[in-house]
């Protein structure tokens, strides 16, 4: 059965539910734009952070290349020194190896001469004059090549990295300030998405509210035609009913009393107000302009269900 106090407290959950919804939706776009504006942030933080990271790659590039240009002069001074060690050894050798040849020859060319062939001392003194020159040759080829190696310029052992380091604290600047953006965006991220479940939610209880009004209004109105129906049908039941007793009371039956008191008089016939036969009284006093006049109407079964009392200002 359809009642109308239902169906406005159903209209009135729904309206409720209409407000939960716009107020979740200005809080979702409230949200929204907050989340944009912080994602803004961190595409720039991130930017930054890009930029810095390529900054350093760059420097550390150079670093790298200044590095093996430092290692290839390395490679050079060590071949070099190793080189000329060999040849310092080399000279050393000669050095020493004239050296004895010289002291021998010269001890070959004393003995030759105190107690030997006379005639051989200039030949070995000779010989070891020679190899003296040649010991003195490779001594001086030693000094110079020692000389040599001590002016050798080693390679420089440090790049300069400040620019590097300048560009690696850049980088974690931009790193530390991301993710402090990172966090308060996942923060935003996860309230806006609680509003957003907060929305959906509104949305589907107000759904569920306007389902509940609509199906409560179709149930009325098939409700109502239901009645509509029963009642066309009952009043065309009763049209019939009133057409057959018309027909059967369509004679006059009526019956009247009269004397110097009152005047009364009873009518059957069939009453469409109440539908059912009815026995028409009127009772009319006729002692005085002052009397009464009494109308009963009793149906069939002799219930009264209809009376009425008035002044009777004139005499019939």
């Amino acid at each position: 059965m359809f009642e109308k106090s239902v169906f406005e407290n159903l209209k009135s959950t729904r309206d409720r539910a209409y407000q939960a919804v716009r107020f979740a939706r200005e809080e979702k776009d409230r949200s929204g734009k907050e989340l944009s504006k912080i994602r803004e942030k961190l595409n720039d933080a991130w930017a930054k952070v890009d930029s810095a990271k390529n900054k350093k790659n760059q420097e550390w590039n150079l670093i790298s290349s200044v590095q093996t240009q430092i290692d290839r002069e390395w490679e050079v001074y060590k071949d070099l020194k190793n080189s000329t060690s060999r040849d310092i050894d080399y000279a050393k050798s000669q050095q020493e190896h004239y050296h004895e040849e010289s002291q021998r020859l010269f001890k070959q060319a004393s003995d030759a001469y105190n107690y030997g062939d006379k005639s051989m001392a200039p030949y070995y003194s000779a010989q070891a004059k020679e190899a003296r020159e040649n010991r003195n040759y490779w001594s001086g080829e030693v000094r110079r090549l020692i000389d040599y190696t001590r002016s050798i310029q080693k390679p420089t052992n440090s790049v300069n990295r400040t620019a590097f380091n300048v560009a690696r604290d850049e980088l974690y600047r931009a790193k530390e300030e991301y993710s402090k953006i990172k966090q308060e965006f996942d923060e935003a991220k996860e309230i806006h998405e609680n509003i957003l479940n907060n929305f959906n939610r509104c949305k589907d209880e107000l759904d569920q509210a306007k389902k509940a009004v609509d199906d409560y209004r179709i149930a009325g109105q098939k409700e109502s035609e239901r009645i509509k129906t029963e009642n066309d049908n009952r009043w065309a039941e009763l049209e019939r009913i009133a057409q057959e007793t018309e027909l059967k009371y369509s004679g006059s039956r009526e019956m009247q009393y009269i004397d110097n008191d009152a005047k009364v008089m009873v009518k059957s016939s069939y009453d469409r107000r109440h539908h059912c036969v009815v026995t028409d009284i009127l009772i009319t006093d006729r002692r005085s302009d002052n009397g009464l006049r009494l109308h009963l109407l009793i149906d069939e079964n002799g219930k009264e269900i209809h009376r009425h009392v008035r002044d009777n200002k004139r005499r019939l």
